[in-house]
């Protein structure tokens, strides 16, 4: 059962629940703790953040998505058969349920309060319009371009449950993890893809159609992309951090597609398309 509980003048959805409910007829046939589990109501209740508008005389550009929040409900009371989107109003307020961290999956109701407990969290940060760096998060300008996303790996209470004091925040940052927004959580990112070389501006990109020129690896590690010829259609050459390049030796344009690719080892492969 899914349920758009709030959206905004868009129609995005800000807040959604999505409810898995009892079994009506138990199977007494099945194990114990199967039916114990078949017995539970889910509710995974996500929280959507967008961007700002970007929208003047020369530009029209609307919100894009920034940031996902998906909590685990329990303990949700329902007016009816079935839950409706007011059972939901305010559910993430203090006021309506309680927090529970992540490694906490047992805890207890506290008596009158539903119980939410965060499993997942996802940032996305964009381009400035000159693409030389990412803009805070939640803001957007015309160009739309995506910089990179954070997923959430560790609370700091989680990594004192898991590791205790063997975990420092140098062994983190060692391992590619990194805060999100001045905040003391750690995440993961997904790496970066840049659009203008050194010493090229945004124009640069624009003349490329915004292609793609290199990928950069959480651990820092650059991946350059060469075009064949000037239409940025073709990949024609890669070459990684350490220098080696995988090249196509020959393309085939009535397929679209490379017909002879040399790898990093000087090995040959090539295709026939009839």
């Amino acid at each position: 059962h899914s349920l758009n509980i709030k959206t905004d003048e868009y129609g995005n959805a800000l807040e959604s629940a999505a409810v898995v409910y009892p079994r009506k007829v138990a199977d007494t046939s099945l194990p114990t703790e199967t039916q114990q589990e078949q017995n539970k109501t889910v509710i995974i209740y996500k929280q959507n953040r967008f961007t700002n508008d970007v929208i003047s005389e020369e530009e029209y550009r609307l919100r894009l998505p920034s940031e996902v929040l998906t909590c685990e409900l329990k303990g949700v009371p329902k007016s009816g058969e079935y839950y409706v989107p007011s059972d939901f109003n305010d559910i993430l307020s203090d006021t309506r349920s309680d927090t529970a961290q992540y490694q906490e999956t047992d805890k207890p109701l506290t008596p009158g309060k539903s119980q939410r407990r965060l499993i997942e969290q996802i940032r996305t940060t964009y381009y400035r319009n000159d693409l030389a760096g990412q803009l805070p998060l939640h803001e957007l300008q015309s160009p739309a371009l995506p910089f990179e996303s954070y997923q959430l790996a560790y609370t700091p209470e989680l990594i004192t449950d898991l590791f205790g004091t063997r975990v420092s925040g140098a062994l983190l940052t060692e391992g590619n993890f990194t805060h999100s927004d001045g905040d003391e959580n750690w995440w993961i990112p997904s790496g970066i893809t840049r659009f203008i070389r050194q010493a090229e501006t945004a124009a640069d990109a624009q003349n490329r159609f915004y292609t793609p020129v290199s990928y950069t690896d959480p651990a820092g590690a650059t991946t350059q992309v060469t075009y064949y010829s000037n239409y940025f259609l073709f990949v024609e050459e890669t070459e990684d951090t350490v220098g080696n390049k995988a090249r196509v030796e020959k393309f085939n344009f009535r397929t679209l597609s490379p017909q002879r690719i040399r790898d990093i080892n000087g090995n040959l492969a090539e295709t026939i398309s009839d």
